[in-house]
């Protein structure tokens, strides 16, 4: 392996370690398939395809809806992988990654409720796993 391959190597694996990718995502109603195409694997080896969450960030909470309901737009960045390996099973540095994929989604974080069954204060609650005040402060 020659002194730059396993610089860049050494390099990918640091960046993979300090990311956020290794921190805990909310869940996503929407998790696109892994159909993306990925050139052939080297004889006797295989290929798997993966797509995995990069980055998850929220937006400000806006109403919606009937009155007390509170939404946030959840954007997701996907990356789509295409993974090697050689004949005898061990990963290939031939592995890769494609063009991130961005899906928003509207994700409820407080639900109107009827007169009285509302904490004080409010005319909505949260809905878990939202903690956080209803109406949420802007």
């Amino acid at each position: 392996m020659t002194k730059s391959r396993l610089l860049t190597v050494l390099l990918a694996t640091a960046a993979i370690a300090a990311s956020p990718a290794a921190a805990q995502w909310a869940k996503t109603a929407i998790v696109p398939p892994p159909t993306h195409k990925c050139d052939e694997p080297p004889d006797g080896g295989d290929m798997m395809k993966t797509i995995e969450i990069a980055d998850q960030k929220d937006s400000a909470p806006h109403a919606k809806g009937a009155a007390g309901n509170w939404y946030v737009t959840r954007t997701t960045k996907w990356i789509p992988y295409c993974m090697y390996h050689d004949a005898i099973g061990l990963y290939s540095l031939d592995t890769y990654a494609l063009t991130p994929k961005l899906i928003n989604e509207e994700v409820q974080i407080c639900e109107a409720v009827a007169a009285g069954g509302a904490p004080p204060g409010g005319s909505s609650r949260p809905i878990a796993p939202f903690a956080g005040p209803c109406p949420p402060p802007r």
